[in-house]
């Protein structure tokens, strides 16, 4: 300090202003460190509460797409949902080639019970000049891995490749066109039926926000000996889905808001190192 008071005051002023730079570095430096091991929220991303039929919290979802070209992209989705004393974990990510013409989908969906029991199925879809295959595998509670022996087939016309679906919705709620046709499940591992049909415009309260959606409900036929499974998908003029709702026959079973990164964060405070540690599962084979 006896040197820098010896400094004159233009130097003191240089000095001080390093300094001031350094500490400024430094901070920056620290945030940076911390937003990668907390983890904000990223550029395009829409996080979703999930609410069961008693209007209580039971999981979050959050979806990230970065369109390109006429219909291709890339993107991932990530969710928790607690069912009673299971708590169910998705994770997947996707590339579809502008034209749509090839692409891959990685999905790993998981189930814990209350002894921490683990049954995970780890799904690959490569689409590629139009012939699809499908590899698939279990991880068992009791440690076993089951592999499904590869699938491969070419598909017709109407099938909706991975990172097709979402945007298939919304056009279908503008041009109020059914859509019929074919997607992968990935618990099944296998082609299913498919019809994507708009409804009609609702009035629903979403964040407190009076809106109007175009109400486009999809229905999967993944099995002919039982009752198809439906989701209602609640689009806005803008092209975003505030509201999503899984049915349980004519009932709402879960329902999907919209809603801001801090609000997920205040439910589920581990949402983005969850995020993040299931997106880094996916890279793992």
């Amino acid at each position: 300090m006896a040197a820098f008071s010896k400094l004159s005051s233009r130097s003191r002023q240089n000095a001080l202003a390093v300094i001031m730079l350094c500490v400024l570095l430094a901070g920056t430096a620290a945030a940076w460190v911390i937003a990668r091991q907390t983890g904000g929220p990223d550029p395009g991303e829409q996080w979703y509460i999930i609410f069961n039929d008693q209007n209580k919290i039971v999981g979050w979802q959050v979806v990230q797409r970065q369109p390109a070209g006429a219909l291709g992209g890339e993107g991932y989705q990530v969710s928790l949902l607690i069912l009673g004393r299971v708590e169910r974990n998705i994770a997947s990510r996707w590339q579809l080639a502008p034209d749509a013409t090839n692409g891959t989908y990685v999905s790993v969906v998981t189930y814990w019970d209350a002894r921490g029991a683990e049954d995970t199925v780890r799904t690959r879809i490569d689409y590629d000049r139009g012939v699809i295959q499908v590899r698939s595998e279990q991880l068992t509670p009791t440690g076993f891995r089951l592999r499904q022996r590869p699938s491969k087939w070419k598909p017709d016309s109407t099938y909706i490749p991975e990172g097709r679906l979402w945007p298939t919705i919304v056009q279908v709620a503008a041009s109020g066109e059914a859509v019929d046709g074919t997607t992968v499940e990935d618990l099944l591992g296998r082609e299913i039926v498919v019809r994507i049909e708009k409804v009609g415009v609702r009035s629903w309260t979403v964040n407190q926000e009076e809106l109007e959606l175009t109400e486009v409900v999809v229905t999967w036929w993944s099995d002919p000996r039982q009752p198809p499974s439906q989701w209602r998908y609640h689009v806005a003029d803008d092209g975003s889905i505030p509201l999503i709702q899984s049915l349980d026959g004519s009932e709402v079973r879960h329902q999907y808001k919209l809603v801001g990164f801090e609000t997920v964060r205040r439910s589920f405070p581990d949402a983005p190192g969850h995020r993040r540690r299931a997106l880094d599962g996916l890279d793992t084979e």
